[in-house]
């Protein structure tokens, strides 16, 4: 490695702490790795008078020469932020009663109680007894905080307790409205487990994606527990027939802001008039859900519901003012991490290794901007996490003392316990990283499966976009990433909230740009408290128990910026020489710069699309092309996806058009005895003339001649 001159040395206020060296004996760098590989959770919040908390390691930095790349030359400088003095919201999770206290059927609180569900939380104590009087509600509470019971258990208690009992045949008595298709499979194993002491009470689900032949034909068989996306939903309404509402008491529109923000406003007025147009008359109790109140779910309310009761777990009846606020889990130790562009992807990486492989295995989820991000950072972390490094063909390793032919006297002076001992450095066993994506691209069935395949694991890594942010139970998810900050705090809220879920212990990360930094400043506004995380901490256990050898070398790196480095090598190699992982990475880096133009006016101000490096984004997708060859690469797949869209919803809408063209079938059946006139009208046939002949005036002279 070449020395560079003083003015192209890297700062070292982008790490905030001295650049480590392994300058030390190979026996010293050996027991240092031990205590690596252990669970390695050294972390601690430190409160500074001056500045901000942040997290720190135990290990003390030394001094060393600094490892020069162009991955740490150029960088921005890193803003400093002074801590804040606000107080975050808390909410107390158990409530300590149990169900039979609000007088819930027994054989409902077995049910749960089979499911290891005790005691109450405090939003399903406080919202049972207002839905049991049926009076309409609109409950708010923080994420994981069990308000899928808060509405089934009631419910169910009232349907089983009607007399004469329902009937299947009765139809729809129960509306439940979800926004994504993960949730609605989620609400429906809820309460088919509640139902397993009701056999009369029938659940059933609708959702995109699935045949709608088969749906229809449970939906004609009876379904008194409907759970729906909107636009099936939809599409049943105007299509499915025996699709009842005529005896719908309870509607239950559950996380309805995000519902809103996906553009399904028009589709739930549309439910609404459905709904109130087949039950004309007949007493409708209607409850909302979301962890977070926005002016869309007033205005919802206000059209939907009469006279609702506010429920906030957060706040006393008395307190109206923080109906608004945003809360987390008192559980949930939340941080950010302020990072340079090019140093995103080495620093993502080395933070899955850390908390993935070099520690105990753990359960992450990663929140990306768009799809196509999803899809490249799938397959490069497949390819160069999971695949073991080889090193430079150029490089051969030192011979051992054992494979040289040394004489008795050699020996004795090299001593007996450097015979054996080998010139490169042991490999440990590669333990794979189980990795999975969901984004809204999939199919029905690949989503159901990945989603089942992640609740079940014990450990494993998730890259999703923001189809897993609302109302997902994942089972002892550990890691929140955001990779990508969100658009608004309430979507902040949703995403860390599959964590730290019913009193569990969570943590959550959130990745920003130097720019991005007053993001930070706009969650305290709404008291989300964030400590800060270091560059140099990440790096520094990617040094510690570094697995990667330099391809020149084939020796293990000696500083952190080497360590960090060297992988991010090891990735853009992969990009380079994988031509199918380069399409996808310009894609993505495509995407991303699209995804951040169109940021809305309210945020432009910290999401400002002209404090980005075009340059150094590249570098984050570890992509080595000019940012103008690589739009033009990226672009050019975008239209052909683009071109094979138009093409399908082509050949759809031929098929439609033949269809209709199509004559009725009902026409074509007829019966054995039938003339096949049937339904023709006799008076509408008119009759023709036979035509005349006209003869010719040679035969009118001959028969005139013979007479």
């Amino acid at each position: 490695m070449t020395e560079a001159e003083p003015s192209e040395q890297m700062t070292l206020n982008l790490v905030h702490e001295p650049v480590i060296a392994r300058k030390k004996a190979k026996h010293d760098a050996h027991q240092s790795r031990p205590d690596a590989s252990e669970d390695g959770e050294t972390d601690r919040v430190e409160a500074h008078p001056s500045k901000r908390a942040r997290i720190t390691d135990d290990h003390p930095a030394s001094e060393a020469q600094d490892f020069i790349s162009s991955l740490f030359k150029h960088n921005p400088d890193i803003p400093q932020l002074e801590a804040s003095e606000a107080v975050p919201l808390s909410e107390q999770v158990f409530s300590g009663q149990g169900f039979e206290k609000v007088g819930i059927h027994p054989y409902l609180v077995k049910n749960m109680k089979d499911a290891g569900i005790i005691d109450m939380t405090q939003v399903q104590a406080l919202s049972i007894p207002v839905i049991l009087a049926g009076q309409d509600a609109l409950i708010k509470s923080q994420t994981g905080s069990g308000k899928t019971l808060a509405y089934a258990v009631p419910i169910l208690h009232q349907l089983q307790a009607k007399t004469p009992k329902i009937s299947r045949s009765d139809g729809c008595h129960a509306l439940i409205v979800v926004p994504t298709r993960e949730l609605a499979i989620q609400s429906f194993e809820w309460i088919q487990k509640l139902c397993r002491s009701f056999a009369w009470i029938v659940p059933g689900l609708l959702l995109g994606g699935e045949k709608k032949k088969s749906e229809k034909a449970r939906v004609r068989k009876g379904i008194n527990i409907l759970i729906s996306t909107p636009g099936r939903l939809i599409d049943h309404i105007q299509h499915t027939q025996c699709l009842s509402l005529k005896h719908l008491t309870w509607l239950v529109l559950d996380e309805a802001d995000r519902m809103l923000e996906l553009g399904y406003e028009r589709d739930v007025q549309a439910i609404l008039t459905a709904i109130n147009e087949q039950a004309q008359g007949h007493h409708r109790q209607t409850l909302l859900l979301s962890a977070t109140l926005t002016s869309g779910i007033e205005q919802l309310s206000e059209v939907s519901m009469k006279h609702p009761k506010f429920i906030d777990a957060a706040v006393n009846e008395e307190n109206t003012q923080c109906l608004t606020a945003l809360t987390t889990p008192d559980n949930l130790k939340q941080a950010f991490i302020i990072v340079p562009a090019k140093l995103r992807l080495v620093c993502l990486a080395s933070f899955i290794l850390w908390k993935c492989r070099y520690s105990k295995s753990r359960k992450m989820l990663i929140f990306m901007a768009t799809q196509d991000m999803v899809d490249f950072l799938m397959d490069l972390f497949e390819c160069t996490l999971n695949v073991p490094d080889e090193p430079h063909p150029s490089f051969r390793p030192k011979k051992s003392f054992s494979q040289m032919n040394l004489t008795d006297d050699a020996k004795s002076l090299v001593g007996t316990e450097f015979i054996d001992e080998p010139q490169t450095p042991a490999r440990k066993k590669l333990v794979p990283i189980e990795l999975l994506k969901l984004h809204g691209n999939m199919s029905q069935s690949e989503r159901a499966n990945v989603f089942k395949t992640f609740r079940e694991a014990d450990a494993g890594l998730l890259l999703c976009t923001d189809v897993a942010a609302r109302g997902l139970d994942l089972p002892q998810v550990d890691w929140i990433v955001q990779y990508n900050p969100p658009i608004s705090n309430a979507d902040y809220v949703h995403r860390v909230g599959r964590t730290a879920r019913i009193g569990a212990k969570g943590s959550s990360l959130i990745f920003l740009l130097p720019s991005e930094a007053n993001f930070v400043k706009e969650l305290e506004n709404d008291n989300l408290l964030l400590a800060e995380m270091t560059i140099a901490q990440i790096l520094k256990k990617l040094f510690i128990n570094s697995e990667l050898v330099s391809q020149k070398t084939g020796k293990l790196p000696h500083t952190m910026e080497e360590a960090a480095t060297n992988l991010q090598m090891k990735m853009e190699a992969m990009v380079l020489n994988d031509e199918h992982i380069h399409q996808r990475a310009s894609q993505a880096y495509v995407s991303f710069i699209r995804s951040y133009a169109s940021y809305p006016k309210e945020v432009r101000e910290i999401f400002c699309f002209k404090e980005l490096h075009l340059g150094h984004i590249a570098k984050s997708f570890a992509l080595r092309d000019p940012p103008s060859r690589i739009t033009g690469i990226g672009k050019g797949n975008w239209v052909d996806n683009e071109e094979k869209k138009k093409q399908n919803l082509k050949r759809e809408e031929k098929m439609i058009n033949a269809q209709k063209k199509r004559i009725d079938q009902k026409s074509l059946i007829m019966s054995e005895y039938s003339t096949g006139f049937d339904g023709i009208d006799a008076s509408s046939i008119v009759k023709k003339k036979p035509p005349t002949v006209k003869k010719s005036s040679k035969k009118k002279k001959r028969l005139g001649k013979k007479t």
